[in-house]
């Protein structure tokens, strides 16, 4: 899952042709309005049990990492889930840590 399309376009190109076939991929924007965030998509990865890990594309700016990890914890969730973070604010005060 990501919130930009072109990183999502570039992790799906680098794929293994291979397993290409086998990997969900959503990009839902950066748009003021969304029509999923990660924590509504989560379940449907959770419960696909084929499904064997998450991986993350981010930019920075907003507060949906923060509620995917919390539903993350909340709901236990068995997908190990890596996150990458990309932007150039990432060093600013708010985004420290």
């Amino acid at each position: 899952m990501s919130r930009s399309g072109g990183m999502t376009h570039r992790d799906l190109l680098l794929a293994d042709p291979g397993r290409a076939r086998r990997l969900h991929a959503v990009s839902i924007g950066g748009d003021a309005i969304i029509g999923s965030t990660y924590a509504e998509l989560m379940p449907l990865f959770e419960a696909d049990e084929q499904t064997k890990s998450d991986r993350h594309l981010h930019e920075p700016g907003g507060r949906m990492e923060a509620q995917l990890s919390e539903w993350v914890k909340d709901n236990n969730s068995r997908l190990p889930i890596v996150a990458f973070m990309a932007g150039k604010f990432m060093d600013d005060e708010e985004m420290k840590g």
